[in-house]
């Protein structure tokens, strides 16, 4: 795991890379809240066959961008970090992976820029009903979500300051979702996820914006999904997924280039879970780009 970062107009970028080569084959971004660091386990074992890039998105971590809280109304932000990340160190295209906000953010990517993408790896991405986004486009919409929503409600009021990491980390390994995370990801998390100062330790992403990440809707994934997709693979749980069921089905119609593979027992934090899966996921589809082969459609029970 090799420190890595990249100075854009707006600031710098900060990450890991995985592997011996300048030019990643994988670019990973992270989920809402979280950083790159959090998923160094999943990541880090491919790194003998595969060079990955993972970095901290645009607030978190140890990233240095401007962030604007009161003025963000979707993730495009987010996705032209990614483009400028791309251009820079992946101008031939990368496969991109990506875990709920990253997710979405890759998908967002393969639209606009399909040259620099060349397959997706997708963990539980945010994909809602369409009408749900044509309410988010309603003057006023973005504004209530923040004060309303109740999953940014909820980031709005989270502590945001400890005494130590350790205190930190007793405090969330107590209490889902983090109980039920595979060792060492919740300690990964804390390691950059916290950030230290001299009255103690601070979230390095700040509540206000992981709130307004949450709230920030007026996108539509649905235009991202269609025949011209690139092969794709998206795992999705079956516990409080943000990829529901009837959502699953419609991508497949929409687009026979991905795969939408269920994980029974897995919530939305099955790479913490189950990260194999989503390694076995990436290395899937690097092997359908090298042998052109199409994608098949798994099963996966719990356990």
């Amino acid at each position: 795991m090799q420190d890595w970062s990249l100075a854009t107009p707006d600031g710098r970028l900060a990450g890991y890379r995985f592997g011996p080569k300048p030019q990643p084959d994988v670019v990973f971004l992270h989920a809402n809240g979280f950083t790159a660091r959090t998923y160094q386990s999943l990541l880090a074992p491919m790194a003998p066959g595969l060079t990955l890039l993972a970095y901290d998105q645009r607030g978190h971590g140890r990233s240095q961008l401007p962030i604007a809280p009161k003025r963000l109304q979707n993730w495009a932000v987010f996705r032209d970090d990614l483009i400028a990340v791309l251009e820079a160190v992946a101008p031939n295209g990368a496969v991109l992976a990506g875990h709920s906000l990253g997710a979405n953010v890759a998908m967002m990517a393969a639209l606009k820029r399909p040259d620099l993408v060349r397959g997706l790896a997708l963990a539980e991405p945010v994909i809602l009903p369409e009408l749900t986004y044509l309410a988010f486009a309603l003057p006023g919409m973005v504004m209530w979500s923040r004060q309303s929503l109740p999953i940014a409600a909820r980031a709005r009021k989270r502590r945001a300051q400890f005494d130590s990491r350790e205190q930190a980390f007793d405090g969330y390994n107590r209490r889902p979702p983090f109980s039920l995370w595979r060792e060492p990801f919740l300690a990964d998390y804390l390691a950059e996820g916290l950030i230290e100062r001299e009255s103690g330790f601070e979230l390095a992403c700040v509540p206000r914006w992981e709130a307004a990440i949450y709230a920030a809707q007026r996108h539509h994934p649905w235009s991202a999904i269609g025949p011209q997709f690139p092969a794709t693979i998206l795992l999705r749980g079956d516990v409080q997924s943000t990829c529901v069921e009837p959502a699953a089905r419609k991508i497949m119609l929409k687009s026979p280039a991905i795969s939408v593979e269920t994980i029974r027992g897995a919530s939305h934090f099955l790479p913490m879970e189950r990260p194999y899966l989503l390694r076995n996921a990436i290395t899937r589809v690097i092997d359908m780009l090298e042998n052109g082969l199409e994608p098949k459609r798994r099963d996966y029970g719990a356990g």
